[in-house]
């Protein structure tokens, strides 16, 4: 399976200053599953592009003046596995 996502730009806050520009995502994975035993194993990959982009953000009204911005995981890969009953 492989997904694809797009998300526009979009700001933080009330006032506009601190924002996101629009993002394109890749995630994808693929699953084994053995319908006798109940057992299943799936490998997964998310941000595949590895793209750079902030979950959350928003300026600091001290002399300073910054913004600070919380970013989002970086590309990330893993392997579950699962048994059902």
């Amino acid at each position: 399976l492989v997904s694809w996502s797009y998300r526009s730009g979009y700001f933080f806050e009330a006032e506009n200053f601190v924002g996101q520009e629009g993002y394109h995502l890749v995630d994808a994975s693929i699953r084994l599953a053995d319908g006798d035993s109940g057992w299943s194993i799936m490998a997964f990959g998310k941000n595949l592009t590895d793209k750079y982009y902030a979950t959350h953000g928003e300026q600091i009204l001290d002399p300073a003046g910054y913004m600070n911005i919380a970013p989002a995981r970086d590309r990330q890969f893993g392997v579950t596995l699962a048994k059902t009953f």
